[in-house]
């Protein structure tokens, strides 16, 4: 695959002007809301602030991509990677720092690549939406930063005291699994201050199939009901009424999963689905997944 063409032609696209918007419009809501808070009303804000940073990645990967300040300024490394698998690897793209007054931002950018010479274009469009994704959270953090830093001040804080919280952002991913089969990572954007702001987008990619696979694809065609039945059981287990920390569907809690849910293979092969943070279950819970025996 020739990265550095597909480089030059995802930077050559301009900078959609509704994540912007769509993001900052999320940063005024929740610093109105944030003034009285309880577990049901923070839940909310959390929410509705990951699905903006969510809908404007969405934007980006309709046909624009953002095009982030990746001029000479910036240290960039583009090396290759161990091989990671029988039949791919992942490659860092791309690797540089943001930095400005509101927030240093540390990007490393994975890229999928086929090993086999007569299949090495399959993976370009999932390394589109990666890509895509990636600079949607590092835009994600820019304004979220930007506004915290202006709310901040204009509560009575000081410059000094902003500095202090050392605030920053990291795009990175991680490799989960690989075996003959599968190779699944998670491609994620995370802000330092406030805690909440962490997007995570997961890949799982046939080996065999060279394609990106599905839960059905994996649980087969009642991999819905499959799925739900598991995961109902498994927060049963945790106890019943007060004892029991997830949330209630009448309070937004678990109810059923979708195709568009999230979930990675693991190494024993079965499907891991993934909740974000404050989704089914109070933030202290962090991301919470459940495994799915096949």
């Amino acid at each position: 695959m020739d990265f550095d063409k597909a480089r030059e032609e995802y930077e050559m696209i301009p900078i959609p002007k509704e994540l912007s918007m769509r993001v900052d419009k999320a940063i005024k809501d929740a610093q109105n809301n944030r003034k009285q808070i309880d577990i049901k009303k923070e839940r909310k804000i959390m929410k509705k602030v990951t699905k903006t940073v969510a809908a404007a990645a969405a934007v980006v990967l309709l046909g624009t991509t953002i095009g982030v300040n990746t001029s000479e300024a910036f240290a960039e490394d583009i090396y290759n990677a161990p091989i990671i698998g029988s039949f791919a690897e992942l490659v860092t793209f791309r690797s540089y720092s943001i930095s400005n007054e509101d927030v240093l931002i540390n990007v490393d950018i994975p890229a999928l690549q086929d090993i086999e010479a007569d299949n090495e274009g399959l993976p370009a469009e999932v390394n589109k939406e990666i890509l895509a994704k990636c600079e949607a959270y590092i835009e994600g953090a820019q304004e979220l930063a930007k506004g915290y830093h202006e709310a901040f001040i204009a509560t009575g804080g000081t410059e000094k005291e902003w500095i202090d919280h050392n605030i920053t952002a990291t795009v990175d991913y991680d490799v989960l699994s690989q075996n003959d089969e599968y190779l699944s990572f998670v491609v994620y954007g995370w802000l330092s201050y406030p805690s909440f702001y962490e997007e995570r987008s997961y890949y799982t990619w046939d080996m065999n199939k060279k394609e990106i696979i599905t839960l059905e694809d994996i649980l087969g065609e009642d991999y819905i009901n499959i799925a739900n039945e598991s995961i109902k059981t498994q927060i049963a287990a945790y106890g019943s009424g007060t004892d029991n920390p997830f949330f209630s569907p009448d309070m937004g809690g678990f109810t059923t999963i979708d195709e568009e849910t999230p979930f990675y293979v693991n190494e024993k092969g079965n499907p891991v689905i993934c909740f974000a943070k404050y989704e089914i279950a109070p933030g202290s819970m962090g991301e919470v997944q459940f495994e799915i025996e096949k």
